[in-house]
């Protein structure tokens, strides 16, 4: 078994080729020589062999951390949020490299996350732990698009929620055709994506409250007043859209949900 330490955990007084030796007990020198030529080929670090780990940068520490635990070849690989240290794109070409070293030697791995979207670019299954207890284990799109209860829908950020004490109200608001699930405790999840937004010369209760660009897409923030005199009655969602609106903020808004919502068990 090969770990991978969030830390990266290498030995400050000793080379390259040390660090990555270390685990390589019982071989002849030639064999071991021969393995860390091989290991450190893979992190594409050849020349990097007899370097202290202070002279190296966050993303090559942390292939050198890969190098040393893919040494001894291990059937099973494990990593505690291993690219927790590295930003940007960096991070995602090492996910990238990483996965395909893995994938190419056939060798499993088990890769401890709290940022979702490592764990959805980097693995073949996703396994949503809360407390010690393992609530959803499945591909990273079902985990998202169709969670199994409220705990991982609200873990994952899956999307906008709806008690059943609200459904009705929010099914109407959204102009939505859905029959009320009264025999049961449980909410409604609908996706940013799906819902539709429109100016409304009407006192919808639906309000507009912000817009901004992500860089992919433009994220809005709706204000959704349930009951007409009653300001705790807010709930607030998100929407999502490709386009900018051309709606300014304060505006009425009428909903449309474009999908079906997704029912989740309390």
């Amino acid at each position: 078994i090969g770990f991978i330490f969030q830390d990266y955990a290498l030995f400050p007084h000793m080379t390259v080729e040390q660090n990555i030796a270390y685990g390589l007990v019982g071989l002849k020198k030639q064999e071991k020589k021969q393995r860390i030529q091989q290991s450190l080929k893979l992190v594409e670090l050849l020349d990097l062999q007899y370097r202290y780990p202070h002279e190296l940068s966050g993303g090559q520490q942390q292939r050198i951390a890969v190098a040393r635990a893919l040494a001894p070849k291990p059937k099973l690989l494990l990593m505690d949020e291993p690219f927790s240290n590295i930003d940007g794109q960096v991070k995602r070409r090492m996910m990238a490299d990483l996965r395909n070293i893995l994938k190419s030697h056939n060798i499993s791995c088990i890769f401890v996350t709290h940022a979702k979207e490592e764990a959805f670019a980097f693995a073949d299954k996703t396994a949503v732990m809360i407390k010690g207890r393992i609530e959803q284990l499945d591909i990273p799109a079902k985990v998202f698009n169709n969670p199994v209860n409220l705990t991982v829908a609200e873990f994952m950020e899956a999307g906008n929620l709806a008690s059943i004490r609200h459904s009705q109200q929010v099914l109407d608001k959204v102009h939505h055709q859905w029959p009320r699930n009264s025999d049961h405790k449980g909410y409604w999840l609908f996706k940013p994506q799906y819902l539709s937004l429109n100016p409304s010369l009407q006192n919808t209760g639906i309000t507009l409250m912000n817009s901004s660009y992500t860089g992919r897409n433009y994220q809005h923030e709706v204000a959704i007043q349930m009951n007409k005199n009653d300001d705790s009655s807010i709930i607030n969602w998100k929407a999502e859209t490709e386009n900018p609106l051309d709606i300014s903020i304060g505006t009425n808004l009428a909903l449309e949900y474009l999908a079906q919502p997704h029912w989740l068990k309390n």
